[in-house]
């Protein structure tokens, strides 16, 4: 089953590389739980599939030209364990950035029952027991980097 979450999974993040945030609600159970790390100013537990969209709201209210690439899909069994990139600018200050975190899915029957926002992806990893891929994680995990024009 856990090859199937990650086939469910890479075409949310295709459209989302694309600009199609919306993307990837039919995933979502009706009892989802959406972990967002405290720095967030969607910090916090949300529950259900409008929770998970008011939190996603938040998140990227302060962001314009906001991107998202993964950059791979770690099988973990019942978990997918997604690190990717964030580029964006901030619609008040003007600031560029660029930042690395990750997803962590939890999947049953074809639906993500979890979902929760890492600020660092070899910890991500190593949550769901892919050790040795955390140890190999590159990229300077949770490092926050002004993008490059």
């Amino acid at each position: 089953m856990s090859r199937q979450n990650v086939d469910a999974l890479r075409p949310v993040y295709e459209a989302w590389e694309a600009g199609d945030l919306r993307a990837g609600r039919d995933l979502l159970d009706a009892n989802i739980e959406s972990v967002w790390p405290e720095e967030f100013p969607s910090g916090g537990v949300y529950r259900g599939p409008e929770g998970h969209a008011k939190a996603m709201r938040e998140w990227l209210s302060p962001w314009e030209d906001f991107t998202l690439r993964a950059e791979d899909f770690f099988d973990a069994g019942d978990r997918v364990v997604v690190p990717f990139r964030v580029r964006a600018r901030g619609r008040e200050s003007g600031v560029e950035v660029q930042r690395r975190w990750a997803h962590i899915w939890t999947m049953r029957s074809g639906k993500a029952t979890r979902f929760e926002v890492s600020l660092e992806p070899a910890s991500a990893l190593r949550t769901v027991g892919r050790v040795e891929q955390a140890e190999r994680d590159p990229g300077g995990a949770g490092r926050t980097q002004a993008a490059s024009s």
